[in-house]
């Protein structure tokens, strides 16, 4: 028995990866947090294959590892970065920095967005994970709950723009650590990992650092920090460039400024697939609310809950600036299922199969937006004959720079 598993692993490793995925939510113990991590390694290998074409993020990345090349520490990387805009674009993501100079000194690029699509993948999926195992919530409806995010980060998100999609799936899995398990207001700068890798995930960071110190909820609590977002956005919209270009501040504020417009050119099925991104957030906002309506006082005040309410208020705020609130869907989602898959099991059952059903539509949305995604991106080999390639097609055929 033990071979024949082997030989599916190495001949089917792709299908094998999604039943090493369904085993870590369906067994218990440590052993499933192993499962879950050789899982999302396992099917990430298809991102080994992948060839950025010129209009994809990844491409950019690819051109900055070239030159990255010929560095060897952080003072000739302040040098380059001030001569080459490319580089200065991103100097305040000093994380992603780190990790794109290790990856240019081998002549496997790809492993950037393979390590960068492994660490999403396995934030995504660690809370649901843990859930099941400190038995708040069954194995199957743990898994189910879990589905919508893979399929709204998808590979485009993972393996081209990846700066983004990393700093809000790190995020997601610190703010399910902090107010889940420590709660201790020692390890608020734990939220400040994720600007390491994209500063534009301040907002989220200020604000949970804002609910993680505040003791009790009142509308002025609620109120403050809509006042200070829109003062600061306000701020932004009317600031000029006397900072500097190098200067990280000026970064966030430039940054925030150039996203609160949509500077993409969109065509009707662009168009068509933002409004589905909206769509899915909205539905799993309603379900996040219908659960907690359903819920007592306890549970409605819990510091999970109220990060929730704030981000959720965070977001609707951000509606009139764009790119900015179609970039934050990321975190809002990821929150609000973690959210009703903590606390569905204390709502009666006519509620749950609402629940499930309106899941399953956020799903079946969610297969469309991965599914004209993934198809945009060019593999090595077609996408579908991937899925069942074997291990050393994906060994033996990593693109070399």
């Amino acid at each position: 028995m033990i071979l024949v598993l082997i030989a599916l692993y190495i001949f089917l490793p792709i299908p094998a990866s999604v039943a090493i995925l369904a085993l870590s939510f369906l067994m218990r113990g440590r052993k499933t947090y192993w499962l879950l991590l050789w899982a999302v390694l396992t099917f990430s290998l298809l991102v080994l294959v992948y060839i950025p074409s010129v209009e994809d993020d990844a491409y950019r990345y690819f051109q900055i590892l070239g030159q990255l090349r010929s560095i060897s520490n952080w003072q000739d990387f302040s040098m380059l970065s001030q001569n080459i805009e490319l580089i200065g674009y991103q100097s305040s993501s000093i994380g992603f920095i780190a990790l794109e100079m290790l990856i240019s000194k081998t002549a496997y690029f790809n492993l950037l967005p393979y390590i960068n699509t492994v660490i999403c993948l396995f934030s995504l999926f660690f809370p649901f994970v843990d859930l099941k195992e400190r038995c708040k919530i069954s194995g199957p409806t743990a898994l189910f709950l879990s589905l919508p995010l893979p399929l709204l980060y998808n590979f485009l998100n993972t393996a081209s723009t990846m700066r983004w999609s990393l700093a809000c799936s790190l995020f997601g899995l610190i703010v399910y650590e902090y107010f889940e398990k420590v709660q201790n207001r020692k390890y608020v700068w734990m939220f400040l990992i994720p600007m390491i890798f994209h500063p534009g995930i301040i907002l989220a960071s200020i604000l949970a650092i804002y609910v993680a110190c505040i003791k009790k909820i009142s509308i002025f609590k609620i109120l403050f920090p809509m006042l200070l977002l829109a003062i600061y956005l306000r701020l932004v919209t009317d600031s000029n460039s006397s900072l500097g270009s190098g200067n990280p501040i000026f970064q966030i504020m430039n940054m925030t400024n150039t996203y609160s417009r949509d500077f993409m050119q969109h065509s009707a099925n662009g168009l068509l697939f933002i409004f589905l991104e909206r769509l899915l957030t909205i539905l799993v906002l309603i379900m996040a609310l219908i659960v907690f309506s359903q819920l007592s006082r306890e549970y409605r005040l819990s510091q999970f809950g109220r990060m929730l309410l704030f981000m959720s208020l965070v977001q609707f705020a951000l509606i009139f600036t764009s790119m900015i609130f179609d970039r934050y869907i990321l975190v809002t989602t990821f929150l609000a299922l973690i959210y009703v898959a903590r606390y569905i099991s204390k709502i009666r059952l006519n509620i749950r199969y609402l629940i499930f059903s309106m899941c399953i539509v956020t799903i079946c949305i969610g297969i469309v937006i991965c599914y004209a995604n993934v198809k945009r991106m060019v593999f090595i080999s077609p996408f579908f004959q991937l899925c069942i390639s074997n291990l050393f097609h994906f060994f033996t055929n990593i693109p070399v720079y």
